[in-house]
């Protein structure tokens, strides 16, 4: 990048042809979007861990928390294991 400024620093606009300056353009143009490219991907791969991991961390919560069922649901259990014996 340097060696570019000191070249447009010492030749003068003027003497360049149009040519140069739409070739430079492209060449710009063109790594600004292989950059952005990169920056994609890297975005991409990241929200895809993220993902990753938050259904990671709902799997383990789900298989951590012990079974949970409403008051009347146990009361019936109860009754159920009270009248068969269990």
């Amino acid at each position: 990048m340097n060696r570019e400024l000191d070249n447009w620093q010492t030749r003068s606009v003027k003497d360049m042809r149009i040519e140069d300056m739409i070739d430079r353009t492209i060449e710009w143009e063109q790594s600004e979007a292989r950059k952005q490219r990169r920056r994609n991907v890297a975005e991409a791969i990241g929200a895809l861990a993220v993902l990753l991991l938050m259904a990671v961390l709902a799997w383990l919560f789900l298989a951590m928390t012990p079974p949970q069922a409403s008051a009347e649901c146990e009361a019936l259990r109860e009754e159920i294991e009270a009248t068969s014996g269990k």
